[in-house]
């Protein structure tokens, strides 16, 4: 597929290199970076699980029941495609954390790959390969390349959409034309912010001025493919999920697009993500080209726009969503190099020190790591009248990851909050319920300070009145679990990162009444989709499901 060519031994030793730096500690730590870390992973197990017990018969009641079971799914609110490539690692390697980072790293490859056979196209190997290298070492993308987010696996899908493109363009071959249509519908499906895709393909294309092709019915029967497969996701998770759109378009593209404030933003991030002395070096070379070789370098620029107009309209703004914009910085940075050094060796100079630089800067690399709910996890299911355990806390999702990574046969399921929209008091009184009526024995409640802070004062976790309740008499405290969080040296944003004030706890408490497990549907609350349904308790839990 990918019509590799000859082996290049450089990029043979850079992904060679590269593999080895994000295979440290791959297998230390538990899912939680960003919250959204542990969904990534439960939306892969849930594909694999529903692989393997032939779901396809009765998908929505499987679906349903297996968020009963396991309330950190959080599908169609992201769209499906790493989801299925991680499905798959796990069918062949089995249900893990360090098999869903794998996953992540041969993402890593893939895109290291394809930016060194784009960047060769635009002027020596040499520099595609240094280009390839700091951009894979930046710490801003390390630190993406360590954890199971979404970020990687679309950069890895829309630099393979733009390699085909360029491909498609040198050959104009139709076989090329429907994998660029394939690739780039994967990258839509990887993540919304590889809309920009569509802008600057298109850009492209009228830039090259081929309007014969146009004519070419192929052209047109690869795009309606692409954009039926797409549009038919988006359009369903739309259905289902109706915040979705508004995390693209906020009230008003328009206004998003006025705002000073959300112009600059992703250009005020440029400082972090590549650094000062690659941000001007950069800007050299752009400079650069735009008064010497505007015309050999125009992609590149393309590119460049297109990423920031694209993201800049999109309302939800983070900068780890414009990743993708760093290749073509990086190349540049390089250029700006050859602008002030027109010696050879001097520039030779120049390219061995900032790649190992950057060597040197990924070898100190730490990601953030965080240990905790999986001994707590353990000891809870190994306890008697554990096939329902009630989790309250923070590190609910990652609680429920292990629930499922430690019970193979599904016998088990974690209970959650019902529904957010009630008091205090009904609260309380829910939460007791559960307890009498779903035969549930085990509470576990963690006590960690992460959150923003107001002053002096750190968010706390767990609500007064689920405290209150806790101390009743009703329930007695079993054990507790130290929760440590290693920062790393990673450059992550703070938000990406739950600030920690010390170690903190993860606390089991035993529930003293008598318990008796309802024969009647109970309501389960599905928080991604806003909606209730009845479960039968007697098929989810106690036994192996769904058999």
């Amino acid at each position: 597929m990918l019509a590799l060519k000859s082996v290049d031994p450089a990029l043979v030793v850079l992904l060679i290199v590269v593999g080895v730096l994000l295979a440290r500690g791959i297998t230390q730590g538990e899912p939680f970076f960003n919250v959204d870390e542990t969904y990534h992973t439960m939306n892969g197990v849930f594909i694999r699980d529903a692989l393997a017990d032939g779901a396809a018969a009765h998908p929505l009641q499987y679906a349903k029941e297996y968020y009963a079971k396991y309330p950190a799914v959080k599908m169609p609110w992201w769209p499906p495609f790493f989801p299925f490539a991680e499905a798959i690692f796990f069918l062949i390697l089995g249900v893990s954390v360090w098999v869903s980072r794998l996953a992540i790293l041969s993402f890593a490859l893939l895109g290291a790959y394809f930016w060194y056979r784009i960047a060769e196209r635009f002027g020596p190997r040499s520099r595609a390969l240094v280009s390839a290298a700091i951009f894979c070492f930046l710490p801003a993308v390390m630190i993406f390349e360590s954890v199971v987010m979404l970020e990687v696996p679309q950069l890895a899908t829309c630099l393979g959409a733009i390699y085909f493109w360029l491909r498609w363009l040198e050959r104009e071959r139709a076989r090329d034309l429907w994998v660029v249509a394939g690739v780039v519908a994967a990258a839509m499906l990887t993540s919304p912010a590889s809309v920009f895709l569509a802008l600057f393909l298109g850009v492209d294309f009228m830039f090259e001025r081929r309007w014969r092709l146009l004519r070419n019915w192929q052209l047109w029967g690869a795009l309606t493919t692409s954009l039926i497969i797409v549009l038919s996701w988006y359009l369903f998770s739309f259905h289902s999920v109706p915040k979705i759109l508004g995390r693209g378009t906020g009230q008003t593209v328009r206004r998003h697009a006025r705002a000073i404030s959300r112009i600059l933003f992703y250009p005020r991030a440029l400082p972090h993500q590549l650094g000062l002395v690659l941000l001007v070096l950069a800007a050299i070379g752009v400079g650069w080209c735009l008064l010497r070789a505007a015309r050999r370098y125009r992609f590149l620029v393309l590119w460049i726009l297109s990423a920031y107009l694209s993201l800049t309209l999109i309302a939800e703004k983070e900068t780890r969503h414009i990743l993708i914009w760093l290749p073509p910085l990086v190349y540049f940075a390089l250029i700006g190099v050859d602008a002030l050094l027109p010696k050879q060796r001097w520039r030779w100079a120049a390219y061995s020190a900032l790649g190992l630089y950057f060597l040197i800067q990924a070898s100190m690399f730490r990601s953030p790591r965080l240990t905790g709910a999986e001994p707590a996890a353990r000891f809870v299911f190994s306890q008697p009248e554990s096939d329902i355990v009630y989790y309250r806390g923070n590190l609910d999702t990652d609680f429920i990851f292990w629930a499922r990574q430690l019970d193979p046969q599904k016998r088990r399921m974690v209970a959650r909050e019902k529904d957010p929209d009630i008091s205090e008091a009904e609260a309380q009184d829910q939460f007791f319920t559960v307890f009498r009526t779903w035969g549930v024995r085990y509470a576990v409640v963690d006590s960690m300070e992460f959150g923003p802070k107001s002053g002096d004062h750190p968010r706390q976790s767990t609500e007064p009145w689920l405290r209150e309740a806790l101390h009743s008499g009703q329930f007695e405290l079993v054990t507790k679990f130290p929760v440590e969080l290693s920062l790393g040296n990673s450059s992550a944003d703070a938000k990406n990162v739950y600030e920690f004030g010390g170690t903190k706890e993860i606390e089991v408490y035993r529930y003293r009444g008598e318990i008796h497990r309802s024969t009647e549907p109970v309501p389960i609350f599905i928080r991604s989709a806003g909606v209730t349904f009845a479960a039968d308790l007697s098929r989810l839990a106690g036994k192996p499901w769904p058999d």
